[in-house]
């Protein structure tokens, strides 16, 4: 079931990345001295989660942690044979998968989430390579500056502060803003290992760091364990590795030419969930942002990539003054957007958004509502499930389950509307 949301590597629709190469003005390091230090190696160790599950080989997070002193000098060893010769022991790419079930009947494979559990023995020497990356992206400024997923400092929320503020930079100019949401299927499983491997050479990485990463992602091949009883493994032919510490990062680097195709309209991203808009002043304007949604459509088909053209959102926000396009006959025409095989988008009241509720008059109250709500009933699940009234108990139960459905995001929708305020300290 999991292995059949990859992708066909002989895809016919596949184009080698067409983006100008960027100016390099601080070359990666190919010598692997200047970051696999003890100090290094620690820090990678110390970054692990105690309660991290097991992978593949059985080692425990809390045995690394625990004896971090004594094995800094064979994890050493380990990677840096493994990163001279551009290989990685196919003893470390194997991957559990533990199916997590979401909602629906539970005898459907669909409704269950796959959970990927890797070795942590390769998830430390991951942790330095990311670092030496990471530094090489943000001195030369090789990411888009409207990707806010996987980054340090960037978050859900500074990714719906930007959008929202772009939104009402729109309104301020009399202007309509007109924001389509796009839905990419299984994209973390659909990424050509080819296409990336090929970018990041594009972008300059060290072709030292490029071989390794090709053994990283090559090779690999996953089981489903359930109860005890595993299947047959399968071999992983496209996707990052899921579960892994490098994965978000080689996706986020993927799909960052994507940004190239929308030349007229505003895009921003977290990880996957993308969503371009424009302003809308003139029937032009709406022309615009259909060429830029088709461009995005087509970026999507040359990488070997899948979109839920039937899951797309139109928002249409409308400033009170602006009436240029709606003082004539069959004007919702032109509040619609075409996609490749002929799906209209027409707008909504409302979309989801990274988990707030953003309706098209910018209005707070339905989210409101609905986190109101769903802390009510989390609440009562608390009351039903705990018998003891134990003040301290309580009011951890209430920080840690409840009060984080109503704070998540707060600087961005806090509103000031009595009726909103009153949900809220209902709860």
């Amino acid at each position: 079931m999991f292995v059949s949301m990859l992708r066909d590597p002989d895809s016919p629709d596949i184009q080698d990345p067409d983006f100008p190469p960027p100016t390099i003005q601080h070359p990666q390091q190919p010598d692997l001295d200047f970051m696999l230090t003890d100090d290094a190696i620690a820090s990678a160790i110390k970054a692990i989660p105690s309660d991290s599950a097991s992978g593949p080989d059985g080692i425990p997070a809390i045995v690394l942690k625990n004896c971090a002193k004594e094995l800094l000098s064979p994890l050493r060893i380990i990677w840096e044979e493994s990163f001279d010769r551009g290989t990685v022991p196919k003893y470390y790419k194997d991957t559990i998968i533990t199916p997590l079930y979401k909602k629906g009947d539970r005898a459907r494979a669909v409704n269950y989430r796959p959970v990927a559990l890797t070795s942590h023995v390769i998830k430390v020497f991951e942790r330095v390579i990311r670092g030496s990356m990471v530094d090489f992206i943000e001195k030369n400024q090789l990411l888009c500056d409207n990707q806010h997923g996987f980054r340090a400092g960037r978050s859900c929320l500074t990714q719906l502060l930007s959008h929202v503020d772009d939104i009402v930079q729109g309104l301020t100019k009399n202007a309509d803003t007109d924001a389509i949401y796009l839905d990419f299927a299984k994209a973390f499983d659909k990424v050509d290992h080819k296409l990336l491997l090929k970018k990041l050479r594009r972008l300059g990485f060290h072709e030292k760091l490029v071989q390794w990463i090709e053994s990283f992602l090559t090779g690999r091949e996953q089981r489903v364990v359930l109860d005890g009883v595993s299947s047959v493994a399968a071999i992983v032919l496209s996707g990052v590795p899921q579960g892994t510490v490098l994965g978000p990062l080689l996706f986020i680097l993927f799909i960052n030419d994507m940004k190239l195709c929308v030349t007229g309209s505003i895009i921003r991203f977290f990880a996957d969930d993308t969503r371009i808009l424009r302003h809308i002043y003139s029937l032009a304007d709406t022309k615009v942002l259909q060429e830029d949604l088709l461009s995005v459509v087509q970026w999507a088909k040359r990488n070997n990539m899948a979109l839920h053209e039937d899951k797309f959102e139109l928002l249409v926000h409308r400033h009170r003054h602006n009436n240029s396009l709606s003082n004539y006959p069959f004007a919702i025409l032109d509040q619609t957007y075409q996609v490749s095989d002929g799906n209209m988008l027409y707008p909504a009241e409302a979309v989801k958004d990274l988990g707030v509720i953003v309706s098209s008059d910018l209005s707070w109250t339905p989210h409101v509502s609905m986190i109101a709500e769903r802390a009510r009933k989390v609440a009562a699940w608390v009351l039903s499930a705990f018998k003891t009234r134990n003040k301290l108990t309580m009011m951890t139960l209430y920080k840690s389950l409840i009060r984080s459905h109503l704070e998540y995001c707060c600087p961005l929708w806090s509103s000031s509307k009595n009726a909103d305020i009153q949900q809220l300290e209902g709860v």
